[in-house]
C-alpha cells in the first residue's frame, strides 16, 4: 500500500484502506473486504458489539463514565474502520503514543467518544473513562 496522509508510526490509512499496528484491511468491490489478506464478507460488522457493550455499562449505571470505545487493532479496529465506523478523515486527529492511537470526537452509537486503538485488547471490544479505565 502506498504511503499516505494521514499516517503515522502505527497507522497508514487511505480511502478504502488501512492498516493500524501492522494489521491491514481494504474494501473490494462488491461490498466484501480484505483483511490481512483473508476475504471476509462484510457481514462481519462491529456495530452490535459496540451497541451491547454500551447497553451493558448504561444498565449498570455507567453510562455517565464512557468517555473512550477501546478496540483491538488486529481484526475489530480494522473492521470498524472498513464497515464506516472511523474514516480517513477521522485520523487527521490521531494522536499516537508508545502503545496506542487516540482519535477523538468520533459518533459511536449517538455518543461522542474517543476511540483508542490498541495492539492486544483482549475482548477485542470495551468501554472506558477518561483516564482509559475499562468500563
Amino acid at each position: 500500500m502506498a504511503t499516505s496522509i494521514p499516517s503515522g508510526v502505527h497507522f497508514d490509512v487511505e480511502e478504502d484502506s488501512v492498516v493500524l499496528f501492522g494489521a491491514s484491511g481494504e474494501r473490494l468491490a462488491g461490498g466484501s473486504w480484505a483483511i490481512s489478506h483473508v476475504r471476509v464478507v462484510g457481514s462481519d460488522s462491529m456495530q452490535g458489539r459496540i451497541r451491547q457493550c454500551i447497553e451493558n455499562d448504561v444498565k449498570a449505571g455507567n453510562g455517565a463514565k464512557i468517555a473512550q470505545l477501546q478496540l483491538n487493532a488486529r481484526h475489530q479496529a480494522v473492521v470498524f474502520f472498513l464497515e464506516g465506523g472511523l474514516t480517513r478523515a477521522d485520523f487527521d486527529r490521531a494522536v499516537e503514543g508508545l502503545d496506542y492511537i487516540d482519535i477523538p470526537d468520533v459518533e459511536v452509537q449517538g455518543l461522542i467518544l474517543t476511540v483508542r486503538i490498541l495492539p492486544d485488547l483482549p475482548s477485542g471490544v470495551a468501554t472506558a473513562d477518561a483516564d482509559g479505565n475499562i468500563l
